[in-house]
């Protein structure tokens, strides 16, 4: 995935390959990414992945999800994400992953058959963490997503007080206006 090519050749593919393997193949890409977007800098392709990521996001279960995050962010056992999360949110490919795996959360949450991630310890503890992160990274080094789930501000809203859903719900513009 560090030529052009190849970042093509996977979006393609993913979608050929069975649940088990693309999340494998989506594992290793978000644990990853902060090579794979230094070197995609130039190129721009890292985006073309956003719909078969989306697809194979929607059918992963809830515990893979929780692993797919704590991979993307980088988040060693304590739960805190890593130094490079903050660049990752730089990134139009990852803050739309990002935005991806939170916006399933929210559905998976939703659904009463699949409350178990609402229980998942790992889970709450990482979107805590994201959230302070979220915070802190100055509105403008925010990326532009290729697109902005609906569902953000009502996940945010399990785990944090209404100043704070509003200060997040400002800082992405989650309100539908546009950036």
């Amino acid at each position: 995935m560090c030529i052009r090519k190849g970042k093509r050749l996977a979006a393609k593919v993913l979608l050929f390959l069975s649940t088990e393997q693309a999340a494998n193949v989506l594992l290793a890409t978000a644990r990853n990414l902060p090579y794979l977007v230094k070197k995609d800098s130039q190129d721009e392709v890292l985006p073309c992945l956003t719909e078969a990521c989306s697809i194979l996001i929607s059918r992963l279960p809830s515990t893979a999800l929780t692993e797919l995050l704590q991979q993307l962010t980088g988040s060693g056992p304590s739960g805190q994400p890593g130094s490079h999360f903050p660049n990752i949110l730089q990134n139009k490919f990852g803050l739309t992953l990002f935005y991806m795996i939170l916006s399933q959360g929210e559905r998976l949450q939703s659904s009463e058959a699949s409350s178990e991630l609402m229980q998942d310890n790992r889970w709450t503890e990482l979107v805590f963490a994201v959230i302070r992160v979220l915070l802190k990274v100055p509105p403008a080094s925010l990326a532009k997503p290729s697109f902005m789930p609906t569902n953000l501000l009502a996940l945010f809203s399990h785990y944090v007080d209404r100043q704070t859903l509003n200060a997040l719900e400002s800082k992405l513009q989650l309100s539908g206006k546009p950036r």
